[in-house]
């Protein structure tokens, strides 16, 4: 409909709707945005932990590499179904999933769906996935 390419770019330039709207009308002009004074966000100093943030000294690393239960969200999306595979096959934890249903069996049926592809190419032990049930109705988790 629009045919117009984003540089990746643009979205760390542009932190707000505002300043993302403002980029896509100069490159739909032919031009080149660049961030407004003021408004570059420096999206590097965030991969940064705080100085006040610092761990105890006390990690398990065997815990960390082999754990017992992971929680995903967004395991009925592409990238989220890839893991929950992934988890599945290279770990013995019970992935609990939180999944937009109205049910255990509508929630366990979107995830069987997604995962089929994958299951196709190796066997995976489908009794380890637990569905969290989340309803648009449950705000407090939006």
């Amino acid at each position: 409909m629009f045919h117009l390419d984003i540089p990746l770019r643009s979205l760390f330039d542009a932190p707000t709707f505002a300043d993302l709207a403002r980029h896509i009308d100069l490159l739909k002009l032919g031009l080149t945005p660049k961030p407004q004074e003021g408004t570059e966000y420096a999206w590097y100093k965030d991969a940064v932990l705080d100085t006040s943030i610092v761990p105890d000294g006390t990690l398990d690393l065997e815990a960390a590499l082999a754990p017992r239960a992971v929680f995903l969200t967004g395991a009925t999306g592409l990238l989220g179904s890839a893991l929950l595979f992934d988890l599945l096959c290279n770990t013995k934890a019970t992935v609990y999933c939180l999944v937009r249903a109205d049910s255990p069996e509508q929630a366990r049926k979107k995830l069987e769906t997604k995962l089929a592809p994958y299951t196709a190419l190796a066997a995976v032990d489908h009794s380890r996935i637990v569905p969290v049930i989340w309803q648009s109705r449950n705000s407090t988790l939006a």
